[in-house]
């Protein structure tokens, strides 16, 4: 039988984030272990009491029936035995005994990567922080990794995608879930041309428990935590936290001070987090860690040259990114940045009133059309 059964088996008897599924790995393999006696372990003091009950208590069927599961839904299972899993999360406290992944699993081991965390209410300005940010790290070869929740989080998974850059989103539920259900699409577009994990079991649902336990994992993928717009209260201190504990970069970006979500970041510039105001602060931090070639300076934030005035070139219009549908390309060749009534739309693009509208709904959930009044609509400029 597979060893990944054991791991699963070990990881549901003794809870998640139990520390000691792994410590007690190294002392004794988990197929090793289910088939010991478990009072002698006791008694030569491998097993606590407690550990030997819940042990007990769960039954071999139950880890199977998991793995049946995710063999039928494709789902990888990686445990720290396997040659896949990131060697980053082996150093953590609370080492994961079992990751689900959903995409490209090789990204988990991929190096450097940032985690980007801040908070769901976020305002205009942590959009667009969010934003620039996310896109300009991705370019530079940054693995973007958040917790695919909503606001910031949704902002750096998506505009890393829309640069063509590669994201991990850490669920705090099972991989089968679609939480928050906004982001179907969002997370459907990371299994396809990213990665999404999960320590849970599939159908696992989202409680709050789950959320500050997935944190130390998106932290312990990363080089770095970087704040973007957090309340005092906001859960992404509890990454930044983690991250803190594992010896990651502790980045935040300063906000106005009379507003409330600025108040988490402010707090943790106080503490000694690295303030950044742009994405060559944070690479300046890097360059002397991984090959040069690895993390080019996007050219937006390159210094120019004093060179004599010149004619400004025409601006390119935008490539519709790879992953959107025949339908979304076709409307996303039509709109241009000057707003375009729905009827223009319907016309040029030879579609139905209904596949318009449908195409639309999912560019603007991509952050790449913007809506306007009177049913007119337009490619988004990334600043809104």
């Amino acid at each position: 039988m597979d060893s990944t059964i054991y791991w699963i088996w070990l990881t549901e008897a003794l809870g998640y984030c139990c520390p000691r599924v792994y410590t007690l790995s190294r002392q004794i393999a988990p197929k090793e272990l289910y088939r010991a006696d478990w009072d002698q372990l006791m008694m030569q003091g491998t097993l606590t009491p407690k550990e030997n009950k819940k042990l007990n208590k769960t039954p071999l069927d139950h880890a199977l029936r998991i793995w049946e599961h995710t063999q039928r839904k494709g789902i990888r299972v990686l445990t720290p035995e396997d040659a896949d899993y990131p060697p980053q999360l082996l150093e953590i406290y609370s080492v994961p005994g079992v990751l689900y992944v959903l995409g490209d699993a090789s990204l988990l081991r991929r190096q450097p990567a940032m985690a980007m965390v801040g908070t769901r209410d976020m305002t205009p300005y942590g959009r667009r922080v969010a934003q620039e940010f996310s896109g300009a790290l991705a370019q530079a070869g940054f693995t973007i990794v958040s917790g695919l929740a909503l606001g910031v989080d949704t902002v750096c998974h998506t505009q890393a995608l829309k640069v063509g850059g590669k994201t991990i989103g850490v669920l705090g539920c099972g991989i089968d879930r679609d939480y928050p259900p906004s982001n179907r699409l969002l997370k459907e577009l990371m299994v396809q041309y990213g990665a999404v994990i999960s320590e849970f079991p599939p159908d696992a649902p989202p409680l709050a428990g789950h959320f500050p336990l997935r944190n130390r994992i998106i932290s312990g993928l990363s080089q770095g935590v970087l704040v973007v717009e957090a309340g005092v209260k906001s859960g992404s201190l509890i990454t930044a936290g983690h991250g803190l504990t594992q010896g990651k970069d502790i980045f935040a970006v300063p906000g106005e001070i009379f507003q409330p979500t600025s108040q988490g970041t402010i707090k943790l510039i106080r503490q000694g987090a690295i303030p950044v105001s742009c994405v060559e602060d944070i690479l300046q931090e890097y360059r002397d860690r991984f090959p040069l070639e690895a993390l080019p300076v996007p050219d937006k934030f390159q210094a120019k040259r004093a060179t004599a005035p010149q004619e400004p070139a025409p601006a390119k219009r935008p490539q519709a990114p790879a992953y959107l549908t025949e339908d979304q390309k076709r409307i996303f060749q039509v709109l241009t940045s000057e707003p375009k009534h729905m009827d223009q739309i319907v016309l040029a693009s030879g579609l139905g009133v209904g596949q318009v509208m449908a195409a639309l709904t999912e560019l603007e959930t991509y952050c790449l059309v913007k809506s306007h009044a009177n049913r007119h609509f337009s490619l988004s400029t990334g600043k809104e």
